[in-house]
């Protein structure tokens, strides 16, 4: 039972994991599937059994959090439709969504490649993310004294040893980072036609 705890769920649609995260009050819960490919599908049914795993409907939840990219896009669609879809139904659901890199950065460069092989990194000074030509993204993230990437990036990895970058690399858990930095995410529980992929906000 929900009771008067506040009940948050954190979709990961998007990055190699395909991980969902129920947070009540301060107590989380995390819930993954091993196949990324099958996230449109999969992905009411991973909600449901997290949610059941706690004896909770979709009508108790109070606030969801995604991510808006840069990462797979159709994961990125899919994780902004299912908080648009319950917040619609409930308007008193609060939505948020942030950008996957700065999520992940800590005064430095991050960077993740999709699921298409494209990299794209996020300079904290900067403020944005750009997408860089894969036979560039070792130089570039080379300059920086601070590299993090998604731990289950395998393709970020391999650059990181190419280029000899392990000391100065950390591999983060963004479903973790979302919990930890709730503060960092954009509300748009007021604003959902703002509410978009970061490819699609900047059209």
């Amino acid at each position: 039972m929900k009771g008067s705890k506040i009940v948050s769920l954190f979709i990961d649609t998007s990055t190699n994991r395909f991980e969902m995260s129920l947070l009540i009050d301060t107590k989380a819960r995390v819930i993954s599937h091993e196949n990324t490919r099958t996230v449109t599908e999969k992905s009411n049914l991973l909600m449901n059994r997290l949610l059941m795993s706690e004896n909770l409907k979709i009508e108790d939840v109070d606030c969801l959090y995604t991510l808006l990219g840069p990462g797979s896009n159709t994961g990125i669609r899919v994780g902004i439709t299912i908080c648009k879809i319950i917040h619609t139904l409930n308007p008193k659901v609060k939505i948020f969504g942030v950008n996957t890199l700065k999520l992940m950065n800590y005064e430095g460069v991050s960077f993740l490649s999709d699921r298409s092989g494209n990299f794209f990194i996020y300079d904290e000074k900067k403020g944005k993310s750009e997408k860089i030509n894969k036979n560039k993204i070792g130089e570039v993230i080379s300059k920086y004294d601070k590299i993090f990437y998604e731990d289950l990036d395998e393709t970020c990895k391999q650059v990181i040893l190419d280029n000899n970058l392990s000391e100065k690399a950390k591999g983060v858990n963004v479903v973790q980072e979302m919990i930890n930095r709730k503060d960092l995410f954009d509300d748009y529980s007021s604003t959902p036609e703002k509410f978009l992929p970061i490819y699609e906000a900047k059209i």
